[in-house]
């Protein structure tokens, strides 16, 4: 069973969202980090724009190790500077702030999401699904995750020229 934390968010996640992170994974070759988000449409997109499901829950992919290229990007997207990131020491937090600081800046595999009206039931099918993705790793992120055939793999790295590059050759 894999436990997840907080990572970030509102207080009020129901409302404005929230982001949970898992414990540290291996796949033989790197770590990596599943995070489940939680979106509520309206405050995301507005009233008018919103779906009929009022929540989406998603499970993406993350490993610091694998984007070591984006790192700095990331943190500068976020306003983390170099000093604040030594700082981060102790029980995982500095991997905390890469996982978080990547995935806001994108560069994550999206493995699972859905929509729906009962968040429960959504956060428990987001836990099987990353029980599910922990001994499925490569079938997950072997498949395209665009629509121009990016890997999971490359989105992992956050690298999206690859695929252009194959279809363009």
């Amino acid at each position: 069973m894999i436990k997840f934390r907080w990572l970030t968010g509102d207080r009020d996640f129901l409302t404005y969202g929230g982001k949970w992170i898992s414990t540290r994974q291996n796949n033989g070759e790197f770590d990596y980090y599943l995070v489940i988000e939680l979106l509520n449409w309206r405050e995301t997109v507005g009233e008018r724009e919103a779906p009929a499901e009022t929540y989406n829950v998603s499970l993406s992919v993350v490993s610091p190790q694998e984007a070591q290229g984006k790192i700095g990007a990331a943190l500068e997207c976020c306003g983390i500077t170099e000093e604040m990131l030594q700082t981060a020491t102790g029980n995982g937090y500095r991997d905390s702030v890469l996982v978080e600081a990547l995935h806001s800046y994108g560069v994550h595999t999206p493995v699972w999401s859905k929509d729906g009206n009962n968040w429960r039931a959504l956060m428990r099918e987001a836990h099987q699904e990353a029980r599910q993705c922990e001994f499925l790793f490569g079938f997950y992120l072997d498949r395209p995750v665009n629509r121009i055939g990016t890997t999971g793999w490359e989105s992992l790295r956050g690298d999206l020229t690859s695929a252009i590059d194959r279809v363009c050759n």
